[in-house]
Order: C-alpha cells, then structure tokens, then sequence
C-alpha cells in the first residue's frame, strides 16, 4: 500500500525529468539540423489530424463503399497537398540556400531556433500517438484503472479531466500517423528505389544461395574447402570442425566477393537514380506512385485488421474468441474514434466477405 502511495505520488515527477531530458535532446537535435533541413511530419500529422474533424462534414451516402471511398480519398488528397506543400516550402529553403552567397548569421539563428522547436513538436506528437495508443489500449481493454493510470486518468487542467476530452480522438491519432507515414515514407523512398531494393534483397539471397552451393558442387570451390579443411586439421582440430572452418571460409569469401560486386553494382544504378531526381517531374511521379501504393497497402492491413476484430467479436472464430473479444471490448476500442468508427463500420472487406 505505502509503496503504491510512493509510487503515485513520485510518478509524475520521474516522468516530468524524463521528458525534459527527451524534449533538451530533440531540441538539441532540431537546432543543429535546423528547421529547413529537418523533418517537419510532426507537425504535418498534426494538420491532417486537424483535417479529420472536416471530413466528418462529408456528406453521408447511401452506399457504404462509395463512403468509404469518397472519405479514403478525400484524406489522401489532403496528405499529398500538406506534403506538397511542405515540398515547396523546402524546394524554397535550397534555392535560398544555394543563391546566398554568404550566410546571414540572423536568419540560421531563426532557422536554428525554428528548428529546436520543431525537433520538440516531433517528438511531442509521436510521444502523444504512443502514449495515447497504450493508454487507450489499457482504458478500454483492461480493469486498470488505479496506481500510475489511475492518476493519468484522474488528471485535471482548468477543472476538466483531460482524459475525458482526449481519449475520444486517440485512435484516429494513430490512424492517421500511420497513413501519414506511409504517404510521406512513399514519397520519399520512390518507385524506383522500392523496385531496385526488392532487386538487390533478392540479388542478395541468391549471393548466398550460389555461395552455399558453390562450396557443396562446384569443383574449384569445394577443392579450395578441402584444401583449407587440411590445413585447419594440421593445427590440431577435429576432422569435422576442422572441414566445417574450411567450407566457412570459402563460402563467406565467396559471399562477401558478391556482395562486393552488388554494392558496385548498386552504386552505379544510384547514379541513375539521382539523375531521375534531377528532373522534378519525373521525381514526382516517382515518388508519388509508391506514396499511394504504400497508402493503400497500409489502409489494407487496417481494414483487415478491424475486419478480424468484428469477425472475432461475432463469432465467425468461435465461441470462446467472440468471448475473449467481449471481455477485452475490442470493438469498443477500435470504434472509439470518429474516423476509425467510420471505416470500421463502412469497411469495404467486411462488407465484402459478409455477403459472400
């Protein structure tokens, strides 16, 4: 009992030291990278979450799927605007940058100021997604309402219980990070550079593959293992340990002499890659290709996600699962949001797979 008291009482002490610490390091951080070349998607997520509240103004449609489509894209339409436009805005910050011939001590205090802040507001809104998504998780799946929650729950600003206000709206939060990630993540990595890294993981599989197999079949590589097995067996070492060093070194040789050769070979087609970059155009469409395709993939999971939990909750998996769901209130947790009830209610998958 005393050591809970202790523990309530010291908690939100020990978490306001560690989140001082974290918030000097992120502005640290963001001061040394500065605003124009920093990271700006906290703050983005925190526009896109804003246009949330306008989606909800949509006007509702008979048919579910043209509502979830309409919504669908209506958010991604937002997120290419907010990332275009921050696109503009650091296009602007390197012309500025490259026609300034000397810089301007004032303007990189600013940018540096500028950038301390938003290295705070990065890692206040990914902290605020994360602590939000376990404290909703706990709020609604568990019976934990007291010690270190109890007081976070209880937590009082100008007279109202901040939880209360807040615990509404986490979910969509953590919706709409996610697909800002995606979109943002997409756009960044590029169609190009999502073909050419599938290429070199496979590239890089079959490297090794061709090493294992070079050692176990083929007549130069085997004789060379045996040879360096005789020489390991000459020291001292057992017939098998000293063969298995043999094959282990002829084979990573052989391995790490293909990894060379891909690491050549991924840097000239690097070369070709910035060259697409070059032109904006072209680097547009690349990266905007892959910033949908990832979008959707993403969406994807968490329709089905929320497809699994309804199926569960329904009894399509049996009895003692639909139980379990009920006791954890799954449904609860993940209807607990406007947007997030939205698809959850008009989810193209379960409305699919219902009628079949």
């Amino acid at each position: 009992m005393g050591t809970m008291n202790l523990l309530a009482v010291t908690a939100p002490q020990i978490a306001l030291i560690v989140v001082a610490v974290f918030a000097a390091l992120a502005a640290l951080i963001g001061f040394v990278r500065r605003f124009s070349r920093g990271s700006w998607l906290g703050m983005q997520i925190c526009v896109l979450f804003a246009a949330t509240f306008l989606l909800g103004k949509i006007p509702a449609f008979e048919n579910d799927y043209v509502s979830f489509g309409v919504t669908a894209g209506a958010f991604l339409l937002a997120a290419v605007v907010v990332f275009a436009l921050g696109g503009l805005l650091r296009a602007f910050f390197d012309r500025r940058r490259a026609r300034r011939r000397k810089s301007n001590w004032f303007l990189l205090l600013i940018d540096s100021l500028c950038g301390a802040v938003n290295g705070v507001i990065n890692l206040a809104v990914f902290a605020a997604v994360i602590g939000g998504l376990v404290c909703s998780v706990v709020w609604h799946c568990t019976s934990v309402r007291d010690g270190v929650f109890g007081t976070l729950f209880a937590y009082e600003l100008g007279g109202v219980v901040l939880w209360d206000k807040v615990m509404p709206y986490v979910l969509d939060a953590v919706l709409v990070s996610l697909l800002a990630i995606a979109v943002n993540g997409g756009y960044r990595l590029g169609l190009l550079r999502s073909l050419w890294t599938v290429v070199m993981v496979l590239l890089g599989t079959a490297a090794f593959a061709f090493s294992v197999y070079a050692v176990l079949n083929i007549g130069p590589f085997s004789g060379l293992a045996v040879r360096l097995g005789e020489f390991f067996l000459e020291t001292g070492m057992g017939d098998g340990l000293a063969l298995g060093l043999g094959m282990l070194a002829v084979g990573g040789g052989t391995f790490l002499l293909c990894l060379i050769v891909l690491a050549l070979l991924n840097l000239l087609v690097g070369f070709g890659v910035r060259a697409v970059d070059r032109s904006s155009v072209l680097r547009v469409l690349d990266g905007t290709i892959i910033a949908v395709l990832l979008y959707a993939v993403v969406l994807a999971v968490i329709l089905l996600l929320q497809y699994a939990v309804a199926a569960a909750a329904g009894g399509s998996f049996g009895e003692q699962i639909a139980e379990y769901a009920q006791n954890f209130r799954l449904e609860e947790l993940f209807t607990s949001s406007p947007l997030c009830k939205f698809f959850y209610d008009c989810n193209p998958v379960r409305l699919l797979l219902a009628k079949g």
